[in-house]
């Protein structure tokens, strides 16, 4: 149902949609929206059902609950060194002629990181590490009080996306798909913004990293807040826009925590202005009020899903971490596989790019 309102929408817009082919094993699937959070029916094609089954059949060792801390180089290779979390995190590590790294776009930046900066294992690593980050141009809303009746939940997470040509700043732009209680606990938290939410904003951003596990953890957002701000789920809907940002910013370690400097704003105004613009008509065309996402109205920070670069490719140390095939610079048989690759916002959902590059250079490194 939210696919089909979401298209009648798009339609009246005059923005073309596709319906995206689905990774999903739909005997198993329920129809109820938490792709999210975690499918509780093995409905969902994970890794561990395609390329990690797949490599265990063919003799793989997947051992989990191993947090890689340092990769060094040794004889004929590296030693990857990790804490075994089954094991009380104990210290181990494994021996290995080729190592690959792919553990997401942030993992990756900031393991390598450490073992250039922390560690000094891989001293040699480019300056370029942690460059040229961007989030997708991602840029999350919704629509509040809506004429139209919404049906929040039934079906996938996000089965469409609509098109919008722009010589400037192209958008593809979908709605998402929530559980009942999602929706519910969503649509009554409503759409606070300025005013206190500014003023108080820059110190909760500070602290967020260990407030939201609180809150989570806590059960703080776990039922619905009945507040003058609330709204009914079957009047509310949240959109998520991808655009093209410009890839400004820079992962970085400081007294060994991760952070990313970037006025994200400042440097793609006119690209949010663009794109709080059409969420706008998506508003009026729901009958309803548009509002950026809580984390935007406080501190202007972007929330992204869709993370990219950082060991961005090139064809010198100077530009960027990793050849063509992925190989890090200096480091032969040291090798990245996910979207930390990726040297620009693509604008659209990352997921069959990122896959397609990576077979082709594990092609690469299989035929060396």
């Amino acid at each position: 149902p939210n696919r089909d309102q979401f298209e009648q929408a798009a339609q009246l817009l005059n923005h073309p949609v596709t319906h995206a082919p689905q990774a999903i094993d739909w005997q198993q699937c329920k129809l109820c929206g938490e792709c999210e959070v975690g499918c509780q029916y093995g409905s969902k094609l994970t890794l561990d059902k395609t390329y990690l089954y797949k490599a265990q059949q063919h003799g793989a060792e997947i051992r989990p609950q191993a947090l890689v801390t340092f990769i060094e180089p040794n004889f004929n290779g590296y030693l990857v060194h990790f804490r075994d979390l089954s094991s009380h995190g104990v210290k181990r590590y494994v021996k290995a002629s080729k190592v690959v790294v792919s553990a997401g776009t942030i993992g990756t930046n900031e393991l390598l990181l450490s073992c250039r900066d922390r560690y000094e294992t891989l001293p040699d690593i480019s300056a370029a590490l942690g460059r040229g980050f961007s989030v997708n141009g991602d840029f999350i809303g919704s629509v509040q009080n809506t004429t139209r009746k919404i049906v929040p939940s039934g079906g996938p997470d996000v089965t469409s996306y609509a098109t919008i040509e722009d010589a400037h700043y192209p958008l593809t732009i979908s709605s998402v798909t929530y559980s009942e209680r999602i929706a519910n606990n969503l649509a009554t938290l409503g759409q606070p913004k300025g005013g206190l939410l500014r003023f108080i904003g820059p110190i909760v951003w500070r602290h967020f990293n260990s407030l939201l596990p609180w809150a989570m953890q806590k059960g703080v957002l776990n039922k619905p807040m009945k507040t003058r701000l609330s709204t009914r789920a079957d009047q509310f809907i949240n959109l998520i826009a991808m655009g093209r940002d410009n890839a400004g910013g820079r992962i970085c370690l400081k007294r060994n925590q991760l952070q990313i400097e970037w006025n994200y704003y400042a440097e793609n105004k006119q690209l949010v202005d663009h794109t709080m613009t059409i969420m706008s008509r998506y508003a009026e065309v729901y009958g309803g009020e548009f509002s950026p996402i809580m984390t935007w109205n406080m501190a202007q920070k972007p929330l992204s899903v869709h993370p990219l670069g950082g060991c961005k490719m090139a064809t010198h140390p100077d530009q960027g971490v990793v050849s063509s095939t992925g190989e890090v610079f200096g480091y032969p048989g040291l090798y990245v596989a996910d979207g930390s690759l990726i040297p620009c916002s693509i604008g659209v959902h990352p997921a069959l790019t990122i896959t397609a590059l990576v077979e082709h250079n594990l092609q690469q490194i299989i035929s060396n």
